[in-house]
């Protein structure tokens, strides 16, 4: 199965799209494409940990995970998020709703819970232009400006996110 989730990074105060392109394949094995080697162990030991946390499987598929544009110049920890629920729903672990309209960026806590942004109103602008949700711990969308908090969907953990968008 596949899954193709939307993510962005912020740079000097601009939200940049990124898609975050998930396959799994028969085999074993996990591929990343498109990001940086200093960043792709750090990432891919906390993305695995937060789902495992969670409750959530790691296939036992090969899992590719393709960066599109490539994000090597950016850190590895905007990913996370977005990599574990593209893993999530290419599994078949659950099927979301409207995750085409959200944008997930940040980091994964260990437990599963989402980080802070380094940039949230940046992140909020770009999702209003575009008609989206920027998916955001609470705390961070409640300092936003009420017409941006309109744009963004407040998670705190991946588990959160799934339950929300669940397709019962």
């Amino acid at each position: 199965m596949k899954a193709k989730i939307i993510s962005a990074v912020v740079k000097d105060g601009k939200a940049r799209q990124i898609t975050v392109n998930t396959e799994l394949t028969p085999s074993i094995g996990i591929h990343i494409v498109g990001m940086n080697d200093i960043s792709i162990r750090t990432f891919l030991l906390m993305t695995i940990r937060a789902m495992q946390n969670e409750e959530f499987r790691i296939p036992g598929r090969k899992i590719c995970l393709v960066f599109e544009p490539e994000v090597t110049d950016y850190d590895g920890n905007y990913f996370e998020f977005p990599a574990a629920v593209g893993i999530i729903v290419a599994s078949g672990q659950a099927r979301l709703r409207e995750l085409d309209r959200c944008i997930l960026t940040g980091r994964l806590d260990s437990d599963g819970r989402l980080g802070d942004l380094p940039d949230p109103m940046a992140l909020a602008e770009y999702a209003r232009e575009r008609d989206m949700l920027a998916v955001m711990p609470q705390m961070q969308a409640l300092s936003l400006p009420k017409e941006l908090i309109d744009h963004t969907l407040m998670i705190d953990s991946l588990y959160e996110l799934v339950e929300v968008l669940k397709i019962k």
